[in-house]
């Protein structure tokens, strides 16, 4: 029988396989969890390169929002009425979008989906950007709010 591997540090998650039997421990919250393995590792990593399960990344996410220095980068969802995290985790409603135009050629984005959207972040902060559903979108904070 095989022992259980659990990784603790980047190197050690970079070098290992993710298949059945590989967990890893989580810097934040302690918990032991398996790796993913299709469809992400089921881990993202902190400031200071440690192992972050996807629940403490959205959280450490959702601190990162109350910082309005400086852009915020995240995700539309499939269905364009709100922002995600690239785990999931959900971070901001779109309260407005409207379609708007592409102005240059792209492999990511089509003249049909791409979009301006105004957020309402989880502590109430507004955002503005442009996308579209699925994409990493670039967002900055609005000065009014």
């Amino acid at each position: 029988m095989k022992s259980e591997l659990i990784l603790t540090t980047q190197a050690q998650a970079r070098a290992a396989r993710h298949e059945e039997g590989v967990s890893f421990q989580c810097a934040q919250c302690g918990a032991v969890k398996p790796v993913q393995t299709s469809g992400g590792t089921g881990y993202g990593y902190n400031a200071q390169d440690q192992i972050v399960c996807y629940a403490c990344c959205t959280v450490n996410d959702k601190e990162q929002l109350k910082d309005r220095s400086k852009p915020f980068f995240a995700y539309i969802n499939g269905e364009g009425n709100a922002i995600h995290t690239w785990s999931g985790g959900h971070l901001m409603k779109i309260a407005r979008s409207r379609s708007c135009q592409l102005t240059r050629h792209s492999f990511w984005h089509s003249r049909d989906s791409f979009m301006s959207v105004h957020c309402v972040d989880v502590h109430g902060g507004h955002w503005h950007g442009r996308g579209s559903a699925g994409i990493c979108i670039k967002l900055r904070p609005c000065k009014a709010s």
